[in-house]
């Protein structure tokens, strides 16, 4: 299975394109799914992501690479930093 978008918005994030592909999904699926996922974001930046997803328990696991986030998107997803 191959998708494709452009133009979407999603949580405060605007994707100027986004592809995702995966093989044939049996549903409801009865083992973890290999995916990939490669994005444009608006002003800038790009994602990739690959790994497997499993729906029940939902559990991913998944690498990520990021280049050129803007600052303020790519905070909310790093873990808060404690003063020592």
């Amino acid at each position: 299975m191959r998708a494709q978008a452009k133009s979407v918005s999603y949580g405060g994030v605007r994707l100027e394109s986004l592809t995702l592909q995966a093989p044939t999904v049996a549903l409801p699926p009865e083992q973890p799914v290999e995916i990939a996922a490669q994005a444009e974001l608006a002003p800038s930046g790009k994602l990739a992501v690959r790994g497997s997803v499993r729906a029940r328990p939902l559990v991913a696991e998944l690498l990520v690479d990021a280049s050129s986030l803007p600052l303020p998107l790519a905070q909310r997803f790093l873990p808060e930093s404690r003063g020592v």
